[in-house]
């Protein structure tokens, strides 16, 4: 019993194992490496999308103000309150 505990037992043929990228253990070694092109490449994508859209469809809206030319008068300010008011500071 040339074999491990735990371990599975890589491919009989060692030229098969290469051509797989199995590693000692007989799991592949870039796995990890294809699962995370296989989810960066549509984020990326989803991520561009977005921003150009956001880029193009910002520069399309313009931007409208109103003004009105400045005038004097007076200035009205209307307070109601219910109960005893206490200042904030006292000075005698």
């Amino acid at each position: 019993m040339d074999q491990e505990a735990g371990k599975r037992p890589m491919a009989g043929n060692p030229d098969i194992a290469v051509a797989l990228s199995l590693d000692k253990s007989g799991r592949g070694r870039r796995s990890w490496r294809r699962w995370l092109r296989y989810a960066l490449v549509p984020l990326l994508l989803i991520g561009g999308l977005y921003g150009y859209q956001s880029w193009t469809s910002a520069a399309a809206v313009t931007k409208v103000y109103t003004t009105e030319a400045a005038a004097k008068g007076d200035i009205v300010v209307l307070v109601s309150a219910t109960g005893t008011l206490q200042p904030l500071e006292s000075v005698q």
